[in-house]
């Protein structure tokens, strides 16, 4: 595999990480989301390219920093792209960018989530909490593992 190239989003990107964003979720969040969140003070954001040459973005991630603290609001990777480590590659770089400023990075995934699970896990988070039937997916419920680790 060649080396995924990230890059760092704007306010401009807001329409291709809804597109993005729709494309990997049930309910996708619209332009006027990632626009009101790119917005934000402390939201930042990186898109993976799987092909270094082509700037076609495959996947993003976006967190915020407020104080010591980062969190990962969410991260995608379009399916034909997910297990050749793009996500893998987005966390890091988001870790990487984070604990300029902050010590601790969160993140929220459902439990019955085990790709998603073994990601983070697999780069050192460790669960610290859990809310009880946190999402939704049609008559069924499933907890949010909440994880975290250090970043500094």
């Amino acid at each position: 595999m060649t080396e995924a190239r990230l890059s760092l989003c704007s306010l401009g990107h807001a329409a291709v990480l809804a597109e993005l964003h729709g494309g990997c979720f049930e309910k996708p969040w619209r332009v006027e989301d990632f626009s009101n969140l790119l917005g934000a003070p402390g939201v930042a954001a990186l898109m993976v390219m799987a092909d270094p040459a082509v700037d076609e973005p495959c996947g993003f991630i976006l967190w915020r920093i407020a104080a010591d603290e980062a969190e990962i609001i969410t991260l995608c990777v379009l399916s034909a792209q997910r297990g050749k480590k793009m996500g893998r590659a987005l966390t890091k770089g988001a870790m990487q960018r984070a604990g300029a400023v902050a010590k601790t990075m969160y993140l929220e995934v459902a439990e019955d989530n085990q790709f998603a699970r073994r990601l983070y896990e697999g780069l050192g988070f460790a669960e610290t909490g859990r809310r009880r039937n946190y999402y939704k997916t049609g008559a069924s419920r499933a907890d949010a593992i909440v994880y975290g680790r250090s970043i500094e």
